[in-house]
């Protein structure tokens, strides 16, 4: 039970945040009544206080009832959510035993109290069950929210009540407990939020339905909220409607801003016609209670913007486009904005729309005029559109004002010599009647010098490393002419020169000797510090005029960046310069593909491809040689020759290489070892590269050759399976046979054995055997049903032998044999396919190859539905054809045996019927358009039954 104090409502909300709090509010006062004692009470005793019929020590019988007094002055003002009276047991007379305890609401009990006094009972609040078979004592507890709530809403600051037995228990001595003297009320509660401050946003008041605030077509509601439990979440709701018009009320939540406190929501006002006064209100939520709505705030909507657009005119950027403009780049100019006394004018809003400013001028009074001042930062023509706009941001219509700004920016550049060192500024204007340039870094001074013939050049000590912005204005005697900025980048690493290592004009080269010298860009070099990629930095000492020049002498071809920094005499360093050279290898280099394939192809008598390269210029040939072989030549070209090897021999190879150049001189050699696989080679006229003959149940013969001498026999094994064994003949080499059971990618593995007991590399020879199998694909297939009798279907042969087969023949259920010519190009054999009866078909396929042989029959089976066949001269399916207004006649038959009638229908046309005859039916059909149309088709039977449907596609011509 949630119950509000502060409005009597009750509430029970959800919320994803509770900002309610718990309080324990432990009896204030409290005594007992004793029958034995009439005229007295035990008051304020800190002992359990008995309620009922009881027994003392002396076995004196008593009767007792327990008062105390709950101060609910906290909860004044507060939203309680749940109340409960909870009362502990302490003893029991019987445990077996349940009893009901009374609590009544009574008047104050005051010392003259007691038994025969006893305070007036005024309502009884409830009864609380105290049954048996729970523990022998416990908690007693009794919701109060009614009671408190009614206690607050009557001022008391406080509740008296009692605890009773009825008049009949308090005759039964085994009913009787005791109860802990000090009974608790606990509470959940809540501070409700409050709301206020609203106002409309940024600070224009509330408003009254007097003097309502001027708004336009949006603005935007502020309120302040709070909490009193300093709850963090607050949300607020607004209101609003218009004020003759209280049914169209409408309310939204808004933002919070400033740390939560203020709230804002923009209320779209285009809706309400101009003049309409709408009144506006807030309140707040914790997460459990609201505030009661604020008292409403006016405004009053203005639709209604300025009549005219203001004039516009400057002096120093006159209306027009002529050449060459006026004023300059970085010189400012002054515009006057006139709105021509419209008192409804508080401000104007100009706007450059190729540059996207936006500036806001305000009217020194209602309808006055203002001048707004402008600075142009390029040249060229410039496009103005101004507005005036009343108090609620209503705009008047544009004003276009184009005019031309001069060509006036100075050129600036910058040789920077580094960090303390004179750098060269350079200033250039096109204004050839400029007279001096004034030159300002950062925020500093303006420095001004002479300029001649429109130039002027002057030198700048940059004191650190930084990033300077650097400001330029010419001038005409004392008229600046036009502005430039630049940021510069100024640091202190030195510079890195060399005329060996320079990408991309000159690559160094292994094993010769180059340098690079380094140059300081700061004052008190010393010393530079250098490394070669990440390697430790050497320090080399800087001569008088603090360069340095270090010789190089590469030892392998890379991409090398040099890192270097200047050292001062203070010794500290400068920033990082980095240079990035290539070195190239004066030897060529070697590949071959062939024996880096998987699995490998080399071997003994097989030919292999190398690759010689270089990235030396003026290379004419390569002289190579291999294993001591007769050294040969190969021309160059671009760097680069290939050459085809047949080794002699299998196993450890290499082969060495020479560049020549034009000179006639020779480069280093380069050797690149290399081993032949020393696998047997295998060879098969049936599974090579360019046979067409190997299938499953293809027989073939696989012939090993040695790569190794004295082989005695063979190991084998196909496609993953046993291992197998063939003895060698006197020349080393073997056959096997081999029928495949299964298409597909398979392999075979062979190793020799020489006599030795020594064995070779395993040879992997990987080979395709290609089904003997027929695909049969098309408009029948075996995923679902479609057609029926009579409906023919495109269907495709296509198979893996296809260079080999010559034609197919193919038996569609048990009809005749039929014969179809094979494309031998690798595409499929379409034909076209009419079944003859309903449910499973089954289509049978062989293929002829070259030599005659047959091949064994591929059998497809497919799904036959009940749709008809469609059939027009006039419309064929899937054609431009006729015209509108011409009619076509369409033909309905197959499909299944019996049908009786067909149904068929015409995009969104109803459905007509048509007698069949045999199971035919033909209707004539005129289109009213040139389109697309869909005519879906169906046969009914005797019983009542529909076939499927049959959906027939033809266009209509224009």
């Amino acid at each position: 039970m949630a119950v509000t104090v502060a409005t009597g409502g009750a509430l029970a909300v959800p919320s994803p945040v509770h900002a309610y709090s718990y309080s324990q509010i432990p009896a204030s006062s409290w005594a007992y009544t004793d029958s034995s004692r009439p005229h007295q009470a035990v008051v304020g005793a800190q002992a359990d206080a008995p309620v009922g019929r009881w027994l003392d020590a002396e076995e004196n019988a008593h009767t007792s009832r327990f008062y105390f007094t709950l101060d609910l002055s906290s909860l004044a003002g507060r939203q309680l959510l749940d109340v409960d009276l909870v009362a502990r047991e302490k003893k029991v007379t019987d445990c077996t035993k349940g009893a009901s305890v009374e609590l009544w609401r009574t008047a104050a009990f005051t010392s003259g109290n007691s038994w025969k006094n006893p305070p007036a009972e005024l309502e009884r609040l409830g009864t609380i069950d105290a049954g048996a078979g729970r523990e022998c004592s416990g908690p007693l507890a009794q919701d109060l929210a009614d009671a408190v709530h009614a206690a607050l809403a009557r001022g008391e600051k406080a509740l008296h009540l009692e605890l009773r037995l009825s008049a009949e228990a308090e005759r039964d001595r085994s009913l009787s407990r005791w109860l802990w003297y000090r009974p608790t009320l606990s509470v959940q509660h809540n501070g409700l939020p409050t709301v206020g401050a609203l106002s409309v946003y940024p600070g224009r008041g509330c408003g009254d339905a007097t003097h309502p605030v001027a708004v336009g077509r949006s603005t935007t509601f502020a309120a302040k909220a709070s909490d009193p439990d300093q709850n963090e979440w607050v949300d607020v709701t607004f209101a609003a409607w218009p004020v003759d018009q209280p049914d169209q009320r409408t309310e939204r939540g808004g933002g919070s801003y400033g740390g939560g406190q203020e709230h804002r929501t923009e209320w779209d006002m285009s809706s309400y016609p101009h003049g309409t006064v709408v009144a506006w209100t807030a309140r707040s939520f914790d997460g459990d209670g609201y505030s009661d709505w604020a008292a409403p705030c006016y405004v009053r909507v203005d639709r209604q913007p300025p009549a005219q657009a203001p004039e516009v005119s400057s002096t120093d950027y006159p209306a027009g486009r002529d050449w060459p403009g006026s004023g300059g780049v970085g010189v400012p100019g002054t515009f006057r904005l006139d709105a021509g006394g419209d008192t409804d004018v508080t401000s104007y809003r100009l706007y450059d729309t190729s540059t996207g400013m936006d500036m806001r001028v305000d009217a020194p009074t209602p309808g006055a005029a203002a001048e707004a001042t402008w600075t142009p930062r390029r040249s060229g023509p410039v496009r103005f559109e101004v507005t005036a706009v009343d108090p609620v941001g209503n705009a008047s219509p544009v004003r276009v004002y184009e005019f031309m700004v001069r060509d006036t920016e100075p050129e600036i550049r910058v040789e920077v010599a580094g960090t303390r060192l004179p750098s060269t500024l350079t200033m250039r204007s096109p204004v050839t009647e400029v007279t001096s340039f004034g030159y300002r870094v950062g925020e500093g001074a303006e420095t001004r010098v002479p300029a001649s013939a429109g130039a002027a050049t002057v030198e700048l000590v940059f004191p650190d490393s930084a990033t300077y912005k650097l400001t330029v204005a010419a001038y005409v005697g004392d008229q600046l002419s036009g502005v430039a900025t630049d940021n510069v980048l100024v640091n202190d690493a030195p510079t890195v020169e060399s005329a060996d290592f320079a990408f991309p004009e000159h690559d160094g080269v292994v094993g010769r000797e180059g340098s690079f010298t380094f140059r300081p860009r700061t004052t008190d070099v010393v010393a530079y510090r250098y490394s070669f990629d990440y390697e430790e930095p050497i320090r080399v000492a800087a001569a008088a005029d603090g360069t340095a020049t270090v010789p190089w002498t590469p030892q392998q071809a890379n991409w090398y960046t040099l890192y270097v920094r200047s050292e001062r005499a203070d010794g500290s360093l400068s920033a990082p310069r980095s240079y990035e050279f290539s070195v190239i290898d004066n030897r060529p280099t070697v590949y071959s593909g062939n024996l880096v394939s998987w699995p490998r192809r080399d071997g003994l008598g097989l030919p292999i491809e190398f690759s010689f390269d270089t990235a030396m210029p003026d290379v004419t040939e390569f002289v190579y040689q291999f294993d001591g072989e007769v050294e040969r030549t190969v021309a160059a070209e671009y760097g680069s020759a290939r050459v085809t090897w047949t080794p002699d021999r299998a196993g450890e190879r290499q082969v060495t290489v020479r560049s020549r150049y034009a000179s006639g001189e020779l480069s280093p050699p380069a050797v690149w070892p290399f081993q032949v696989w020393t696998g047997p080679v295998v060879r098969s006229t049936t599974y090579d590269s360019d046979s067409v003959d190997g299938r499953v149940g293809k027989e073939a013969t696989f012939t090993f050759q040695p790569g190794l001498p004295d082989v005695q026999r063979y190991t084998y094994r196909f496609d993953g399976g046993d291992e197998q064994s063939v003895d060698a003949a006197a020349d080393g080499t073997a056959s096997v046979r081999y029928t495949p059971g299964l298409a597909g990618y398979q392999t075979l593995e062979v190793t020799s054995h020489g006599a030795d007991g020594t064995s070779s590399q395993t040879r992997t020879y990987a080979f395709i055997v290609k089904s003997d199998k027929v695909t049969v694909y098309g408009y029948y297939n075996e995923w679902g049903i479609n057609g029926g009798i009579g409906v023919p279907g495109s269907m495709t042969f296509w198979t893996e032998l296809f260079r080999d087969v010559t034609e197919y023949r193919y038996q569609l259920n048990d009809g005749p044999e039929q014969t179809l010519a094979a494309s031998t190009d690798g595409t499929g054999t379409t034909f076209t396919l009419t079944p003859d009866r309903n449910g499973t078909n089954t289509l049978s396929v062989r293929q002829v190859l070259r030599n005659g042989e047959v091949s064994p029959a591929t059998e497809f089976s497919f799904e036959v539905g009940t749709a008809p066949r469609v059939t027009s001269a006039e419309y064929p399916a899937g054609s431009w054809s006729g015209g509108a207004g011409q009619a076509g006649r369409f033909t309905f038959s197959g499909g299944t045996a019996g049908i009786v009638e067909f149904e068929f229908q015409v995009g969104e046309d109803d459905a007509r019927t048509v007698p069949a005859i045999d199971g035919t039916a033909t209707v004539t059909w005129t289109p009213p358009y040139w389109t697309g149309y869909t005519m879906t088709v169906r046969g009914r039977l005797a019983d009542g039954t529909w076939t499927d449907t049959t959906s027939y596609s033809f266009y209509v011509a224009p």
